[in-house]
C-alpha cells in the first residue's frame, strides 16, 4: 500500500508552528539566514535506524527494508505490522516533528517544498533563490514555477511541490536589479529517426514540437509575468494529483509538478514537540 511525506505550518499572530513528516521540508528565513529548516526523516539517521531495527526491520541501500526511502510516512501500513508496538515505533511511523518559534519582525518568508525540490538544491540555494527573484521584483507564484522550471534544469528526476509565504519583512523589489538566470531544462532532443525532416537546429527543434502538438505558441504574447492584482492568493498544478498550501496571516502562492497517486492515509498518535524562543 503507498503512502506520502506531508509538511506544515500555523502562523498565529504570535508563533510559527513547523511540522513534518518524511522529506518534504519547510524552511524560515529571517534577516537573510535560514532561521530553521525541518529535518528530513531519513531511514540512515541513527534515530529512525533504532526505531527501524527495534520493530524488526533492516535498513539496506538507505532504504526501509531495501524499498522505502523514507522511514516516516502516513499510510505505507505494510512497514506498520507489528502489532506489539504501538504506532510510532513502528518500522514506519506517521510520527511529526513539531517545532514552534515566537515570531519575529526579522521574519521574511518561508518555503515547504517536497524532496523533488531538496533533492537538487540545498536551503542555502532556495534562500538566494527566492531573495534575488523579489529583488527583481517578480510575483512570488512566478517565483515558485521558476524554481520548478530551475530543479527540473538541475536534473530533479521527483515530484515536486513548492509553497512560499511571504511576512511583511520580505525583500521588496530593487531598481535595476536583474532577473536571475536559472537552469533551463532540455528535452531530449527530437532525431532524424522520428518520422519528420532533419532536425538542424533549435528552430527545427521548435517547429517540430509545435507540429506534434507538444508546444502551442500564441502571438503577442509579451509579458509571462503579468500579475493578477485581483487574486490574493495563487496555486497552480500540474500532475493528476491534488496540492494544497495554506497559511494564516500571510499570502501563500504554490505550485507543483508530478504525478501523485499515492493514497495518504494517518497512523500514528503524538508528537514530538520542540519550542525555540
Amino acid at each position: 500500500m503507498s503512502g506520502s511525506t506531508a509538511t506544515a505550518v500555523l502562523v498565529s499572530p504570535t508563533h510559527v508552528i513547523i511540522g513534518n513528516v518524511g522529506d518534504s521540508r519547510s524552511m524560515l528565513v529571517s534577516n537573510g539566514t535560514v532561521k530553521f529548516a525541518s529535518e528530513d526523516h531519513k531511514p540512515s539517521n541513527e534515530k529512525e535506524s533504532k526505531r527501524i531495527y527495534d520493530a524488526g526491520g533492516h535498513v539496506q541501500i538507505g532504504r526501509v527494508n531495501g524499498n522505502l526511502a523514507v522511514s516516516r510516512a502516513l499510510g505505507d501500513f505494510v512497514y506498520k505490522d507489528t502489532p506489539h508496538l504501538p504506532e510510532h515505533a513502528q518500522k514506519v511511523s506517521a510520527e511529526a516533528d513539531i517545532t514552534i518559534f515566537e515570531r519575529s519582525a526579522e521574519d521574511e518568508f518561508i518555503v515547504l517544498a517536497c524532496d523533488g525540490i531538496w533533492d537538487v538544491v540545498s536551503c542555502d540555494n532556495v534562500r538566494d533563490f527566492v531573495t534575488d527573484h523579489l529583488k527583481a521584483g517578480l510575483a512570488p507564484e512566478v517565483i515558485c514555477e521558476r524554481l520548478l522550471d530551475h530543479c527540473l534544469g538541475r536534473d530533479s528526476k521527483d515530484n515536486m511541490t513548492v509553497v512560499i509565504v511571504l511576512f511583511e519583512n520580505a525583500p521588496k523589489q530593487v531598481e535595476g536589479f536583474a532577473v536571475p538566470d536559472i537552469a533551463v531544462y532540455a528535452p531530449p532532443l527530437p532525431t532524424d529517426d522520428d518520422n519528420g525532416p532533419p532536425v538542424r537546429n533549435v528552430m527545427d527543434i521548435l517547429e517540430l514540437l509545435r507540429a506534434r502538438g507538444a508546444i502551442e505558441v500564441q502571438e503577442g504574447d509579451d509579458d509571462m509575468y503579468e500579475d493578477d492584482e485581483d487574486d490574493d492568493e495563487h496555486g497552480h498544478s500540474h500532475g493528476d494529483g491534488e496540492d494544497h498550501g495554506h497559511s494564516h496571516d500571510g499570502d501563500d502562492h504554490g505550485h507543483s509538478h508530478g504525478d501523485d497517486n499515492d493514497e495518504e492515509h494517518g497512523h500514528g498518535s503524538g508528537s514530538s514537540i520542540t519550542e525555540i524562543d
